[in-house]
């Protein structure tokens, strides 16, 4: 049989092919440990989420990498070691703590997530504490019953 192979050039390789090795990746990266472009912006000890995110305040303990259109509620926290992408919407009084979030999730108010990985367009209920370790696939829920309009906001 046929040999396909392609060159893809000289440098250095990380295998993510499992959710541990993606999170630690993405922490790695974070903590400037793996040399890599990040997307988004870092958050700095002293800034003021809120004049960025239009909320009233975060409380942000670095490293912490948000993406464009992030919207955090009032006194949410944020970090250490916290990726949120693009168009996430965290609600008042949520904790995140250890978690690598894709692209546009929704976590409710007063909810917790500590050392998991979010995939795209996940929802997390309010006041629900998700367990260490949790990952949840592209569109997972925590807590469905708070969402009626899931296929309306999901599209």
């Amino acid at each position: 049989a046929p040999v396909y192979a392609r060159s893809i050039g000289d440098g250095f390789r990380y295998d993510v092919g499992s959710v541990s090795r993606f999170y630690d990746a993405n922490i790695k990266v974070l903590r400037r440990e793996l040399r890599s472009y990040m997307p988004g912006k870092e958050e700095k000890p002293g800034f003021l989420v809120g004049e960025r995110t239009q909320t009233n305040s975060a409380v942000v303990t670095p490293p912490v990498l948000l993406g464009d259109n992030v919207y955090l509620g009032q006194n949410v926290e944020l970090g250490p070691d916290v990726v949120i992408g693009d168009g996430c919407r965290i609600g008042d009084g949520a904790v995140i703590r250890r978690t690598v979030m894709m692209g546009d999730c929704r976590i409710g108010d007063y909810a917790e997530a500590d050392r998991s990985v979010l995939g795209p367009h996940c929802r997390v209920a309010g006041g629900v504490k998700l367990p260490p370790h949790t990952v949840l696939g592209p569109y997972g829920v925590g807590g469905a019953e708070a969402w009626p309009n899931w296929a309306e906001e999901v599209g």
